[in-house]
Order: structure tokens, then C-alpha cells, then sequence
């Protein structure tokens, strides 16, 4: 339980003066400073009419609202109606000054960091998007960027806000309709984008409109909708390890003293058994920890294709019955649905050791943080290898679905007096079916897949090639000769047969509600300005359910609910892949023999894939066969019961035992804020806000948890507080300086999924001591990750459309949030539906000790208005980014990982002409090397583990927008011109994990406004 947490909070230094400034704000000798209110309400005002135009006057207006701000923060506005600087919200805030953003495997961004930190709020118009996970993570591939007018990144926290993020909160703003100068607006944009890659062109097509009534009798009334449809088409081709969060490594590490593995430790292999002597891999002469060494897990090519499909709908209604009055409605719909079909050809390795009778060798690593020497096997010939070819997933189907609905408004009450509610409810929930159909080589010829079928031989060569070279040979049993395997993706082998028919699927259901009421008087005072307090409850909850079913080595049947008799499972490893090798016995209830099964399984379901890689070197089979089918064709090819099928006994047949979890959070605040605005010298100004937010969390988590090494369905409630004061001071030097610095005290909450009970566990054969798989936990009893922020800015607005900036920050983290290491794993029986008990080896999270963040920010925008021609139309924006952060988290070789998606360097470079009619921009962006994942175990159930590491990234992109007149306007851009690709390794930077390339993408569009 995590009543323990709600201890008293001490007052820190920073509390401390935040409260001396609340309560003197309350103070009744406060004067006025009427003017400079009139000021800022009049500019926020002008600021909701600007029409931003070009790449320039987006630039121009971030600039003006940072300068105007009063706290730390950054912006992007939109070039025009509909149109940020980038087509995907991550993308664009990559150009943010501070802000890092996580590539899918594709190349399309989908996450950000601020500063180095994932815990981040993302709010639509000042309410908090939840997104479609339960992570708390917000992937901005779906949120349609021709919604939004602009982007505001707050890097300083102040009370008002709400609360859950460490490092920064990036707000997304809609357009009001009434805020639009002109009584109505109707734009069309349709757009073709190709992928390179894909070889294929995808349409996306959007309407926006507008329209106002105003000086009615009833008030001023608007109205405006966006809808949307994007398709996308990409591809992506890798080698290596899996991109999923909980994928192995594509590495073992190889412990000598364990001795030969199935199937060369019998008498079968007397020619090509393992070594059973040691090696003396350091050549001291003597065998010990310092001569294991890394062995790569095997030679992996992958393909991805994606299909998508978004439409959407935003709609808002807006009434001003008078001056003093503002009403609005809001509403977002949002459909999609999405189509994956993966293939892969594996030539892997399990138990694998080097051949007896072949030059092997090992290169150093270096010795590791615990004094043992580390090597790498790169050169030489291992025994223990089978083939994996097929569907990853052959297909893969998710539907999802989500409403989001709005009320709110403000009345001034007097003058100085205005009060504000918002009502927010929304909904979402996604459907997910899978089914993927593998093929390996069946090599003693039994029906079935074990132990002794990791029989084949593999000479390779890691040095010298991104990939490898690599030859393939024929088991040799029998003491047979070493035979080269001609073509190991011939659907002709004779020992080729199907491995296993798999189906998946996932459910999950989401509901969103807050309510909060603002309170602003505006204050008569020399120093003191305004006094904001307010309230706000919030309920979030977020549920899933698992459902996994495997075809592997026998044909089983049960009763459902309703009385029928339908298979669970068919004896898929009993079939060759060549229909000729087959026999003609009945195929489970298909009505079919196995040859006619086998023959149609390749007329439905097969083609052929294969990677080209150009930018990698090495030799890998360039194409394969593949499956394709759907998980609803193999249901009713081998009448198998649907995947949510209900059992005779009330409980569903497939639903993975443990999965499941439903989970609740509930939270009050309470916050109160003061403005202030002096003049403290002649020119110099003083302006800012203090204030503090307390927060009251409730979680309620039920979800299967392990209780003395049985697992239960179990509820688990929390509960803790905290109060968190901030202080946001600037110093306007003069007219064109500011020095700006910020103090506070954060919070963020663990993901929702993370304080669930749950077990996502993974199947997995040939494992040692019984176990059947490897499981991942989270933990109810998760603390808040809790933080103290201290900002220093300085900005030089030195012309209308030049800046300079520079900032410092510094982060005291309490605690991180850390997977347990692989050997404080615990044992835990499950019993399955059956009766029978099965034994898992899992892991959870924890709190992990805290550490501390800094870094450096540098910016520069300058425009050369001051050139002669064309000249003059041109400018540049350049930024850097430092970000440190000395981690106290091991890994098992006691050396420090970092923090998961931190890169200590990243910088922006943008070269842009805009002349009214012709803007073009050209973008660069880079970031060093980050952790991409803390922990991946090196093998199914392994303990060993590395930290995998995403290799440093540039990319080049090219925008540009021409417009023919005032209603029409093309817009073409370029996506990585230079063709980057994602690499990734396992701590060492000679241990490649994953390898890819996602090619090129074009757009190319047409704008028409009415």
C-alpha cells in the first residue's frame, strides 16, 4: 500500500520563500498598476487575431510570444491555416530549443523529451491529452497537425498548471472561431505523399471552415470544424534483433563453464559436436570469468510494412453573448485503424557454441566496471543454428476509436474580477487481432520442434561489414560431411515444415474526466498585479485484456459456452512447407489432407519479401518466402474457436492468465498564484508569478499480482500529496533584454500500466529449470517520481525578427523509475485454465535511487534584412542542447546506464528564404547517442543483460511552400533527404542490435482558401 508515502513534506529553502511571497500577496497593501494590466490583456487579444503567414511570420510570432511571456518557455505557430512547419507535431517541436524527439523504427517521429525527460505533460488548449497508451506518453503520429494553430512549450512550471511533468508541458492550441478576423474562412487542402521505400503514394485530404454571426440580438456566435482523412503507406527494413519494448537481444553471452547444450551434448555429433574444451579467449593460460565472451544470437532480416487510416473530427462552438461573457464547446472524434504485415528470415542461433576443429576469434572489449574482461566471438564457426522464416506478424490488425467533448467558458464578474470552468470527458478504445505463421527446419524429422532441431552449422565473419557474412550448413548427422545449405530459403527444402500458426488480440478501454474552475482578480497595487486560485478533480482509468493462442505440436479441442466442440490448437509442426512431402491423412477438422492443407496454406497465403539494406554492408539473403494471411483465415481454415471465445467454465479460452488489470486514478487540487510587475530601475522592470499547487492522488489497481509465488486477482489502493510552490521571476534589462530564472518543485506519476498488478508474460520453448517463459510486472506500490527545477534564461531580442538566447537548468531528481535487474527476478506458478500449474521467471519495477540533471541551452535566430535582393528574404535559426546527467543505475556489469531517451548533445540548424510568395526552408537536426532501452536480455529468460544504445542521428529536410495568389498555394517537402537510418547496439558499440532504413518521404500538396 502506499499509504506510508503520505508523510509530512518538509519545506524546503524554495517553499519556503515561495509561501513568505503567497502570503504577503494576500496583504491589503497592495497598489495598482493599471496600465501595464491594460498592457497584457490587450496583447493577448491582438495576439488571438494575428493571421501568421510563411515560414517568417511563424518565426516572427514565436519570438514574440516568448518575449512576452512570463515564464520560461518556447513556441511554434502555424505557417498558415492548417499548416505547422512540419506535417507530424513531433517533428516540429524537434526544431525547439531543449526538446529531443524519439524516431519510430519507420523514421516518423512519435515522443519528445524536454531537456532530456520523458515525463511530460501534453495538453490540448491547457487540458491534458492522456493519449492512446497507458503509459501516460502521448505518440503524436496521431494527433492530425492541420488542427492546431500552435504549439507552446513550457519549460518552467507554475501553479496553475496542472501537474505530472518533470521537465517540461507542451500545449497544443486550437483556433476560436471568434478570434478570426474574417466572418468566415473555408480552406481544402489535399496532398499525395510517396514513400520511397514503399514504392508507394498515399492521399491525405482535410476542409477547414469557419463561420461567425456577430452583433446578433443574442451576442456574437462562431463556429468552426476541421476534418481530416490521412493515409499512409511506409516500410521499414532491418537486421537484427526485435523492435518491440520487452525484444531479446540479439546477442548471448557465452559462460564456459556451463558446458555443450542440446542437442550436441549426445552422441549424435561425435565430427561436428561442440567444443567441450574452454577456450582461453585472453590467452593468460588460464580459463576463468575473463574468457567468456559475446556471441551474436543470429542473422536476422526483417520487414515491416504499415497501412493507416485516420480520420477525424474537430469541432467548436463559440458564443459571446456580451463583452463580459465567453462560452465555447468543444468536440474531437477521432477513427483509425491500422494494418501491420512483417516477415522475417532468421538464421538463429540457440545454445549455440563454437565447432570443434575450426579457427575461431575473439577480439577485446575492454574490461568492464566489475574487473572482468569482456570479448567479442566476431570470426569463426558454431554449431546450433535453425532457420525462422514467415510472418512477423504475417498480419496484424488494430482499430481504434476516441471522443473528446469540452464545455467551458468565463464571465467578468467586475473589472477586476473574471471566473473560469471547463467540464472534460472523453473515451477511447482500441481492438487489435494478429496472426503470424512461421516455418525452421525440422531436422531429425520427428514432427515436432525441440532441442535437437537447433542443429545446423554457421561459419561467419563480423568484421569489417555493418552486418556480417555468413555461410549456412546442413546438420551433420551421423558423421556426415559439412554440406553448404545451397539455398536456405527455398520453399523445396525437405526438412522446411511450419513451426507454429499464432493468433493475438488485445482490447482496451480508456475514460478521461475533469472539471476545474479558475478565479482571476487583477490587483491595484505598485507591485503586486493579479491573484489566480483555483480548483480542479480529475479521473482517469485505463483497462486491457490479452489473448494469445499457439498452434505448435498437437491438435486439441474443448467445449465453449454454448456447447460446441471446436479446436484450441491444430498439429501445425506435422506439415511440410512443400505440399509433395506430405501425406494424405486428414489435417485436424479442415476437411482437408495434409497435402491439400499444405497446398492451399501456399496458394492463400504466401509471396515473397526481402530487404535490399543498401546503406549497410554485409551478405544477407536478399529475398524469401513469407506469409500473409489474417488471423480470422486460419480460425476458419482449422475451425478453431474465435480468439475471445468463452470456455464451458465462464472463462475465456485464449485470455493471457495475468494480463489483465484495470486501473484508476483519482486527483484534487488546490493551487493559488500571484502576479507581480514593478519597475526597479530606470528601464529595468521586474515581472513574474508565485504561487504553490497541492495535489491529492488516489490509484485504485486490480490486476493479477503474486502473492507468496501464486498469483490472485487482486485490488491494491494508494494514496499520497505533495505541494509544489513555484517561482517564475524575470528582469526585463531594457527594452530588447530579458533575464528570466525559475524555481520549483515537480512531480510525475508513474504510468498507469507500470502501478498495475499485471504479468505480461512471453512463451517461450527449450528453457532451463522448467520455466516456460519470462514474465514483466508492474507495481502498485510505485512512488511519484519527485523533482526540484531551478531555470536561468537570458534573451536578446536584438531586432523585430532576430534573437539570441541562452539558458542554464538543473534538475535534483529523488528517484527514477527502474526495471529490476535480471537476477532479482522471482519464481511465480500460474494456473492455467486447465488446472495445470506452469512456472515463470518475472521481473518488476521499482524506485531506483535519484540523481541530478543539468544543461545548457543556446539559441540563435537572425534574419538579413539588412542584405541587398533576395538576400534580404533569407535567414537562419541555430540551437544547441547540453544535457548531463551522472546515473546511479548498474547494469550487471556495474557499469552506469543512462536515462532512457537522453542524448547528451543535440543541436538544430535551419536555412530559410521567404519573400511572401516563395518561402523555403531547409532543416537539419542531430542528436548523440541514447539509451533506447535499459535492460534487454541477452536470450529467452536470460539473466545476463545490456543496455541498448541508439546510435547518433542527423536528418535533412526541405520544405517549401509557393502561393499563386491568395487563395491557392502549393506546399512540397522532402523528408531525410539524406537518407539516415537507425542504428542501435548492446553497450559495445561492435555489437550491432538493430539495424534500419526507412527511406525517403514526399509530399507534395495543394492549399485552397475561399
Amino acid at each position: 500500500m502506499q499509504k506510508d508515502n503520505m508523510k509530512k513534506f518538509k519545506l524546503t529553502t524554495v517553499s519556503q520563500a515561495c509561501l513568505l511571497a503567497i502570503s504577503v500577496s494576500a496583504m491589503p497593501l497592495l497598489a495598482a498598476e493599471e496600465a501595464q494590466t491594460a498592457e497584457k490583456n490587450n496583447k493577448e487579444d491582438a495576439v488571438e487575431v494575428i493571421t501568421v503567414t510563411g515560414v517568417r511570420g511563424s518565426i516572427q510570432q514565436s519570438m514574440n510570444d516568448k518575449r512576452f511571456s512570463s515564464e520560461i518557455m518556447d513556441g511554434i505557430s502555424a505557417e498558415d491555416i492548417g499548416q505547422l512547419p512540419d506535417e507530424n507535431i513531433a517533428e516540429a517541436l524537434q526544431r525547439v530549443t531543449g526538446i529531443q524527439m524519439t524516431r519510430d523504427a519507420d523514421g516518423e517521429g512519435s515522443t519528445v523529451q524536454i531537456r532530456g525527460i520523458s515525463n511530460n505533460n501534453v495538453e490540448i488548449n491547457g487540458q491534458t491529452s492522456s493519449g492512446t497508451g497507458s503509459d501516460r506518453s502521448v505518440n503524436f503520429q496521431d494527433l492530425p497537425s492541420e488542427l492546431f494553430s500552435g504549439i507552446e512549450v513550457l519549460k518552467a512550471s507554475t501553479a496553475d498548471r496542472i501537474e505530472g511533468s518533470l521537465g517540461g508541458t507542451i500545449n497544443l492550441k486550437t483556433r476560436r472561431p471568434l478570434g478570426i478576423q474574417k466572418d468566415g474562412v473555408l480552406s481544402v487542402t489535399a496532398k499525395a505523399k510517396h514513400s520511397e521505400l514503399a514504392e508507394e503514394t498515399s492521399p491525405d485530404f482535410s476542409v477547414f471552415g469557419a463561420k461567425n454571426w456577430r452583433d446578433t440580438a443574442l451576442g456574437d456566435f462562431g463556429f468552426l470544424a476541421t476534418v481530416a482523412r490521412k493515409e499512409s503507406h511506409k516500410r521499414t527494413e532491418a537486421f537484427g534483433g526485435g523492435d518491440w519494448d520487452d525484444a531479446p537481444g540479439n546477442w548471448y553471452r557465452v559462460d564456459q563453464s556451463a558446458g555443450a547444450k542440446s542437442p550436441f551434448k549426445n552422441t549424435n555429433y561425435d565430427t561436428h559436436r561442440l567444443d567441450t574444451a574452454p577456450i582461453d579467449v585472453n590467452k593468460d593460460g588460464v580459463i576463468d570469468a575473463n574468457d567468456n565472451y559475446y556471441m551474436v544470437g543470429g542473422f536476422r532480416s526483417y520487414v515491416k510494412n504499415t497501412e493507416v487510416t485516420r480520420d477525424s473530427l474537430n469541432a467548436t462552438l463559440q458564443w459571446q453573448p456580451n463583452d463580459e461573457m465567453n462560452f465555447f464547446i468543444d468536440t474531437t472524434i477521432t477513427d483509425g485503424e491500422q494494418i501491420d504485415s512483417g516477415t522475417q528470415f532468421n538464421t538463429a542461433f540457440t545454445n549455440a557454441m563454437p565447432t570443434m576443429g575450426f579457427a575461431q576469434n575473439f577480439s577485446s572489449l575492454g574490461t568492464s566496471a566489475d574487473g572482468i574482461q569482456r570479448h567479442l566471438y566476431d570470426a569463426g564457426t558454431i554449431s546450433g543454428a535453425n532457420i525462422r522464416m514467415g510472418g512477423a506478424p504475417s498480419e496484424k490488425e488494430l482499430f481504434s476509436e476516441s471522443e473528446k467533448f469540452t464545455i467551458g467558458g468565463d464571465i467578468q464578474i467586475t473589472d477586476d474580477l473574471n471566473v473560469s470552468a471547463e467540464y472534460s470527458t472523453s473515451e477511447g478504445s482500441s481492438y487489435t487481432k494478429q496472426a503470424q505463421l512461421n516455418m525452421g527446419y525440422d531436422y531429425d524429422q520427428n514432427n515436432q520442434f525441440n532441442g535437437n532441431d537447433w542443429a545446423g552449422v554457421t561459419s561467419f565473419d563480423l568484421r569489417g561489414t555493418d552486418l556480417g557474412t555468413y555461410t549456412s550448413y546442413d546438420s551433420p548427422y551421423g558423421n556426415g560431411p559439412l554440406n553448404e545449405i545451397m539455398d536456405p530459403t527455398s520453399l523445396e527444402q525437405s526438412k522446411l515444415s511450419y513451426f507454429q500458426m499464432q493468433r493475438n488480440a488485445d482490447d482496451t478501454e480508456q475514460d478521461d474526466e475533469s472539471f476545474k474552475i479558475d478565479v482571476t482578480l487583477d490587483l491595484d497595487g505598485d507591485f503586486f498585479t493579479g491573484i489566480k486560485v483555483g480548483v480542479r478533480k480529475a479521473e482517469r482509468s485505463f483497462g486491457k485484456i490479452s489473448y494469445i493462442n499457439k498452434s505448435q505440436k498437437s491438435t486439441n479441442s474443448a467445449t465453449d459456452i454454448d456447447g460446441n466442440v471446436v479446436n484450441t490448437a491444430v498439429h501445425i509442426q506435422s506439415l511440410s512447407v512443400d505440399p509433395a512431402a506430405n501425406g494424405d491423412d486428414l489435417f485436424a477438422d479442415s476437411g482437408m489432407t495434409q497435402t491439400e492443407v499444405a497446398q492451399q496454406l501456399q496458394d492463400d497465403c504466401f509471396s515473397t519479401e526481402g530487404v535490399k539494406l543498401d546503406n549497410f554492408s554485409g551478405n544477407v539473403p536478399q529475398s524469401w518466402a513469407t506469409t500473409e494471411c489474417g488471423s480470422d483465415y486460419y480460425t476458419d481454415l482449422f475451425n478453431l474457436a474465435p480468439m475471445r471465445a468463452i470456455g464451458a467454465n465462464g472463462i475465456p479460452m485464449f485470455e493471457t492468465v495475468g494480463a489483465r488489470f484495470d486501473v484508476t486514478e483519482k486527483t484534487s487540487a488546490a493551487y493559488i498564484r500571484t502576479d507581480f510587475y514593478t519597475e526597479i530601475f530606470s528601464g529595468m522592470t521586474l515581472f513574474g508569478n508565485v504561487g504553490g499547487r497541492y495535489i491529492e492522488t488516489e490509484t485504485i489497481s486490480s490486476g493479477y499480482k503474486d502473492v507468496g509465488g501464486t498469483v490472485d486477482w487482486a485490488t491494491i489502493r494508494g494514496e499520497y500529496d505533495d505541494f509544489l510552490p513555484s517561482l517564475n521571476l524575470n528582469i526585463g534589462l531594457n527594452e530588447k533584454m530579458v533575464l528570466r530564472f525559475a524555481a520549483a518543485k515537480v512531480m510525475s506519476r508513474p504510468g498507469l500500466a507500470a502501478i498495475s498488478p499485471s504479468l505480461k508474460l512471453t512463451y517461450q520453448d527449450d528453457l532451463e529449470d522448467g520455466f516456460v517463459g519470462t514474465g514483466q510486472s508492474g507495481n502498485p506500490d510505485l512512488d511519484p517520481v519527485r523533482a526540484t527545477n531551478f531555470d536561468l534564461s537570458f534573451e536578446w531580442y536584438y531586432s523585430d525578427s532576430s534573437m539570441f538566447s541562452a539558458a542554464l537548468f538543473y534538475k535534483d531528481i529523488e528517484s527514477t523509475i527502474a526495471r529490476q535487474l535480471p537476477e532479482d527476478r522471482t519464481t511465480i506458478w500460474i494456473e492455467k485454465p486447465n488446472g495445470d500449474q506452469e512456472k515463470w521467471s518475472v521481473n518488476s519495477l521499482e524506485n531506483a535511487e535519484g540523481t541530478t540533471l543539468e544543461g545548457v541551452e543556446l539559441g540563435l535566430t537572425h534574419t538579413f534584412d539588412s542584405l541587398p535582393g533576395l538576400l534580404s528574404y533569407t535567414g537562419v535559426s541555430a540551437n544547441y542542447t547540453y544535457t548531463d546527467e551522472p546515473s546511479k543505475i548498474k547494469d550487471d556489469e556495474g557499469d552506469s546506464i543512462g536515462r532512457k531517451g537522453l542524448s547528451q548533445d543535440s543541436a538544430n540548424l535551419v536555412a530559410f528564404y521567404d519573400d511572401k510568395s516563395l518561402s523555403v526552408r531547409l532543416a537539419y537536426n542531430w542528436r548523440s547517442e541514447y539509451i533506447k532501452r535499459q535492460t534487454v536480455l541477452l536470450g529467452w529468460n536470460a539473466i545476463p543483460a545490456l543496455p541498448e544504445y541508439e546510435d547518433a542521428r542527423g536528418q535533412l529536410d526541405l520544405t517549401v511552400n509557393y502561393s499563386f495568389n491568395k487563395h491557392l498555394k502549393l506546399n512540397f517537402s522532402a523528408i531525410n533527404l539524406n537518407d539516415s537510418v537507425s542504428e542501435r547496439y548492446l553497450k559495445y558499440e561492435d555489437m550491432n542490435n538493430y539495424l534500419s532504413e526507412s527511406g525517403r518521404r514526399y509530399n507534395l500538396g495543394l492549399v485552397y482558401r475561399f
